[in-house]
């Protein structure tokens, strides 16, 4: 709503703002960047989609919304795009995986429930996606 009328009404047009909030959800809906701090240090800063979507650390991951977390080993490496990790008790989680990361190496893979698959699309072997963190 408060954007709504920023926008109709020109406020911030060619304007630039800083807004403090310790609400996640306010900060996902009205930020272009958001800056994710702790203890006075910034820890991400980045757009709304990737800061939740792709957070940097498990911090920023478990900050910005529910999250499940899973440790796994590298399978398939990605090279910046889907790669494959197996998960102890969850089986294979498909997540951006940077070429660094060798077949091998352990990683906590942080899964969102808004991108989680119902068995019903498991068995149609929609791979999930999920972000990742070396260990």
């Amino acid at each position: 709503m408060k954007s709504d009328y920023c926008c109709r009404s020109g406020l911030l047009a060619s304007k630039s703002m800083l807004y403090v909030t310790h609400d996640q959800g306010e900060a996902l809906a009205l930020s272009d960047l958001i800056a994710v701090m702790r203890a006075g240090k910034i820890l991400a800063v980045d757009r709304p989609q990737d800061i939740y979507n792709r957070p940097p650390n498990r911090f920023v991951a478990e900050f910005v919304g529910l999250a499940n977390f899973l440790d796994g080993r590298v399978v398939e490496p990605g090279g910046e795009v889907l790669g494959l990790v197996e998960t102890a008790l969850h089986g294979p989680v498909h997540c951006t995986i940077p070429a660094r990361l060798a077949v091998g190496e352990l990683v906590i893979v942080s899964v969102r429930p808004s991108t989680s698959s119902s068995s019903a699309s498991r068995r149609r072997r929609r791979p999930r996606t999920a972000s990742w963190w070396e260990r």
